[in-house]
């Protein structure tokens, strides 16, 4: 198996350890053998939990920013940069419904386990927050694109429990969105439909 298979086996293992059981069940030995590998070569590629869950999280991190951009369409429209960004943020398909329970998952160590994972998991939330608002700054200027990458988060996080937890349809999802953005363009005008 090449080295990157044998990584993305790995990984894969946290992932189902993490989606199934919760970010306490997981252990070195428990990915090993969710991966049915050796514990030396889970070793390799984390040398604790604590890296493993990091690592887990940054690649799905870059797949789910992989899919908002691909959203983007080169646009440099704050509406239509926020849609993208929201939507994407929406658990409406397998990949995105896991990204969301993974973070959900990584939230309740940011409370209980800040010096560790969940600082990371607040340390990524942050970073998040800065590439929303850098795509939105042109159109906007810094401090507002800010305020409105923060509220966007905010909002999209209880939206995709919502989404998640079977309180709102998709569609419904859709429409709490389009709302949202008519709100914000009601008091930004450089939010409003071009």
């Amino acid at each position: 198996m090449a080295r990157r298979d044998r990584r993305d086996t790995i990984l894969d293992a946290v992932e189902r350890l993490v989606l199934r059981d919760g970010v306490h069940a997981v252990s070195m030995r428990l990915v090993a053998e969710e991966a049915d590998v050796s514990l030396r070569l889970v070793q390799y590629y984390g040398h604790t939990k604590t890296e493993l869950l990091e690592t887990a999280l940054i690649r799905l991190s870059q797949r789910s920013l992989q899919g908002w951009q691909r959203r983007l369409s080169n646009t440099d429209d704050p509406r239509s940069i926020l849609d993208a960004f929201l939507w994407a943020a929406m658990p409406v398909n397998p990949e995105q419904r896991d990204f969301h329970r993974f973070g959900v998952s990584l939230e309740q160590l940011a409370v209980t386990d800040p010096d560790g994972i969940g600082g990371f998991y607040v340390t990524h939330i942050g970073a998040v927050i800065d590439t929303l608002a850098d795509a939105l700054a042109p159109g906007l200027g810094e401090a507002v694109a800010t305020d409105i990458a923060e509220a966007a988060l905010a909002f999209s996080h209880g939206l995709g429990t919502l989404l998640m937890s079977g309180g709102v349809t998709p569609e419904r999802s859709r429409r709490l969105i389009d709302d949202y953005l008519d709100q914000l363009a009601a008091t930004r005008s450089a939010l409003r439909r071009r």
